[in-house]
């Protein structure tokens, strides 16, 4: 209803109280989906708001209602990066997930966010978001392998490996294989049974993808740099 959100936004712009603004937030994320006056008054509030609940709160709506919206993107993008609350930022890469499908700056924001973080929730659920918007893209493609490679918790490689699938192109598989095939060992399987897994899913996705001479030669080609 055209009418309900115009009087929510004006709520939104006009109210002094920070809890009457968090609600109205709440509120346009149910119902303001693809309005760009609501998604403009969502994402003022974010950038003029001192409180970081109401931020959280907003960036959830966001989340709902801003698809491919390049402001909220942005918007948000900008908030994971100076945020120094990791809840803010774990909501923040949720809804980039959800609403940021193949934008270059929301993806290397979140590649920034899993190198940087020490927080093994947040690298999870950012390599969730990845495995939503990043198709193809080499710099997400390396993160989610250096995640599977380094992290020390089965559950964010296990993530990592599910969102890998999910964004690998033909033309990188050559080298996801050479670069894993190493975990393919007895000694892997035995002492880090995950680990040998998560890489075998991967692998074997590449070879139902790759010519035989194509798959033969990465898998003997073993290699530890980036895509």
């Amino acid at each position: 209803n055209e009418n309900a959100i115009n009087a929510l936004v004006d709520l939104i712009r006009n109210s002094n109280h920070d809890s009457t603004k968090l609600s109205v937030a709440r509120s346009l994320g149910e119902i303001a989906v693809g309005n760009e006056n609501a998604i403009n008054a969502l994402v003022d509030l974010i950038r003029n708001s001192n409180h970081d609940s109401t931020k959280l709160s907003v960036a959830r709506s966001l989340g709902e209602i801003a698809v491919g919206n390049e402001n909220a993107i942005n918007a948000l993008v900008d908030l994971i990066r100076n945020s120094n609350h990791d809840s803010t930022k774990l909501s923040v890469a949720r809804s980039l997930g959800e609403i940021a499908v193949g934008n270059e700056n929301a993806i290397n924001a979140l590649v920034d966010l899993i190198r940087n973080s020490n927080h093994d929730s947040t690298k999870l659920s950012v390599a969730r978001s990845l495995g939503e918007i990043a198709v193809g893209n080499e710099n997400a493609i390396n993160a989610l392998v250096d995640l599977i490679r380094n992290s020390n918790h089965d559950d964010t490689k296990s993530s990592a490996a599910y969102s890998l699938r999910e964004i690998l192109k033909n033309k990188h598989m050559p080298k996801v294989v050479a670069i894993l095939t190493s975990y393919l060992s007895v000694e892997t399987y035995n002492y880090n049974p995950s680990q040998f897994e998560n890489c075998y899913g991967i692998i074997w996705k590449c070879a139902q993808n790759m010519t035989y001479p194509e798959f033969y030669q990465a898998w003997h080609q073993q290699n530890n740099s980036t895509i």
